[in-house]
């Protein structure tokens, strides 16, 4: 692994507070930016799924933390992220560059 990652130049860089700290900002964001619709990965489209049975709206993916302090992560120390996820990091991390 080690011939790899200095073959490639990729560095492991811990998370830090400041990343940390910035995942929670966007994190704290999510329950009120979010709709109860389905978001595609790659456009950041949306479409709404409503139950027959209750007619409420179903939502099929909810976010983790995990995935905040990612694009934190991304932010404060990499050129880019590579993602298929390219709609939800647009939305919460809209100055990360994203590749796919």
């Amino acid at each position: 692994m080690r011939n790899f990652l200095s073959d490639t130049g990729i560095r492991l860089i811990h998370s830090g507070r400041e990343v940390l700290y910035l995942a929670g900002e966007r994190w704290r964001m999510y329950p009120r930016k979010r709709k109860r619709s389905i978001q595609y990965p790659y456009c950041g489209g949306k479409m709404s799924v409503t139950c027959p049975k209750c007619n409420q709206k179903v939502a099929l993916r909810d976010r983790i933390l995990t995935d905040f302090i990612i694009g934190a992560h991304a932010l404060l120390h990499a050129e880019l992220l590579l993602t298929r996820d390219r709609g939800f990091y647009h939305t919460y991390f809209r100055e990360l560059r994203i590749g796919t």
